[in-house]
């Protein structure tokens, strides 16, 4: 679980020989690292290595028995993260390539170095105008502090002759190494609730709850960025099909050092078995608290692997030590490796329910302004319509949320069923009615007031949530002076 904190893929730049007067640079920006996987932010400098691979063969043909060249390199954005070593240029394994040690700058903090040949170049390579596949390149190795890690970081180059250039005329360029784009993000979504329903006793999962009360994405980056693998080196390949002597790595560096998810159960744990995350159990609570470690794959994930952490209970199957009804929550947590702030991430997982074959639902549309709670004044009626008797008979309850009104408190009116109209609901065949009078005889009061929604409280068997929710209720609203019903707006809702 590797990310390199400063370069992914190194932009190498190939000094190569078109002819013997004329040398060009190419730079291959493939698969540049854009951004170091930062899941929320750095909070300290940002640090690394860059390594800049050279293709060197019969470059330097046409330079003078007595040619110098002097190899130099400048930070845009970054500083040297301590002193150039010496051996900062590399030489694969022949010296016909050495640019020694540094010979100009190179200080901690600084910006720019210069390294000057000191073997004959024209040796740097076979024959003239011939390329091979043997060791006669170079690489540079420079540490490197970002000045300002939200901006691209690039280092100028150039190979000038300083004596004797005959007719070796130099090339320059700039490659960026880092640009900070990305960034990782954690988050938690809840289950199905349907999975996580025990059996009335509270001791199993009903038949086919899977008891899954989410799944936690360890890292992943916003819709449409690519991902983000570790580091590789990318090397230009030398003229006539050879290919460059590879650079190492740069040292990786991780972005998280550890992690965990804490799974909360308000209510607490009694008749729960047990709580994994992928698979892998957390152990014993601790007031009420499962704490789940994450290492190894999972840092991985954090890292900008793969995600979908699936977090399940179980139950004990202790018939005196039944589950008790809630909504658990769950917090990851990360710790961030040394100049890194992770994001982590909080969320509610799928509630947890007993099977009683008692639902409440709401119901769509049932939103009606200013009604009146009681007898007097403009009162309304109130309808439901079923698929049939027996579906209206799964109703046992029905529940008006009111809002603070005209000489009536906000509350929820709980309405059953009855055969006097002004105390319940009634059920007329596949049909339920109730009125005013009946909402302020429960309430106790009278007034008027906006009603906010209305719930059932069913038998989930006979009548599904899903159809109890497209139960909507209608309104007519009764003039009391001539003892007629006047549609205003008649039997529709007031949505």
């Amino acid at each position: 679980m590797t990310i390199n904190k400063l370069l992914g893929a190194v932009a190498a730049i190939a000094l190569l020989a078109g002819a013997a007067q004329a040398q060009t640079v190419s730079i291959d920006l493939d698969g540049n690292f854009d951004g170091a996987t930062v899941p929320s932010e750095l909070n300290g400098p940002l640090t690394g290595t860059a390594i800049l691979d050279f293709a060197l063969d019969d470059v330097f043909v046409a330079i003078g028995a007595g040619g110098v060249v002097q190899a130099s390199f400048s930070l845009n954005n970054a500083t040297f993260n301590g002193p150039v070593p010496a051996a900062a240029w590399t030489q694969s394994t022949s010296t016909e390539c050495n640019f020694g040690t540094p010979a100009l700058g190179g200080g901690a903090g600084g910006t720019s170095i210069a390294f000057n040949s000191t073997v004959d170049l024209r040796l740097c390579g076979d024959a003239a105008g011939t390329v091979d596949a043997t060791a006669n390149d170079g690489y540079i190795t420079l540490p490197i502090a970002v000045t300002d890690p939200s901006l691209p970081v690039s280092i100028d180059v150039s190979f000038t002759p300083t004596a004797d250039a005959g007719g070796y005329a130099g090339v320059a360029s700039n490659s960026v190494v880092h640009k900070q784009s990305r960034f990782l993000t954690s988050d938690i979504t809840a289950g199905v609730v349907a999975n996580n329903t025990f059996t009335a006793d509270g001791t199993a999962l009903d038949v086919g709850a899977s008891g899954v009360l989410g799944t936690i994405d360890l890292g992943s980056f916003p819709a449409g960025a690519a991902t983000v693998t570790d580091l590789g080196i990318s090397i230009v390949g030398a003229p006539g099909g050879a290919a460059a002597d590879a650079a190492p790595t740069p040292a990786a560096q991780d972005i998280a050092t550890a992690g965990s998810l804490a799974v909360t159960f308000p209510s607490g744990t009694t008749g729960l078995g047990g709580l994994t995350l992928n698979a892998v159990s957390c152990g014993a609570p601790v007031a009420g608290v499962y704490t789940c470690p994450i290492a190894g794959g999972g840092l991985d994930a954090i890292d900008g692997g793969a995600a979908g952490y699936a977090i399940a209970i179980t139950a004990d199957g202790n018939p005196a030590t039944a589950v008790v009804p809630q909504t658990p929550t769950a917090v990851l947590t990360v710790t961030g490796a040394a100049g890194y702030t992770v994001a982590g991430a909080t969320g509610a997982l799928a509630p947890i329910d007993l099977n009683d074959g008692i639902s409440v639902t709401p119901v769509t549309n049932s939103n009606f302004a200013w009604t009146r709670i009681g007898s007097g004044g403009t009162e309304s009626n109130f309808r439901m319509n079923f698929a049939s008797d027996a579906v209206a008979a799964a109703v046992t309850e029905i529940r008006v949320a009111v809002a603070d009104g005209n000489g009536v408190s906000a509350q929820t009116i709980a309405l059953t069923k009855t055969t006097d109209a002004s105390t319940g609901f009634r059920q007329l065949g596949s049909t339920l009615v109730f009125n005013s009078a009946a909402l302020g005889t429960v309430a106790g009061g009278s007034g008027n007031a906006n009603i906010t929604s209305v719930s059932l409280q069913h038998d989930d068997v006979t009548l599904t949530p899903l159809a109890a929710a497209a139960a909507t209720p209608l309104r007519q609203l009764v003039n009391r002076a001539p003892g007629t019903f006047v549609a205003t707006p008649g039997l529709a809702s007031d949505n």
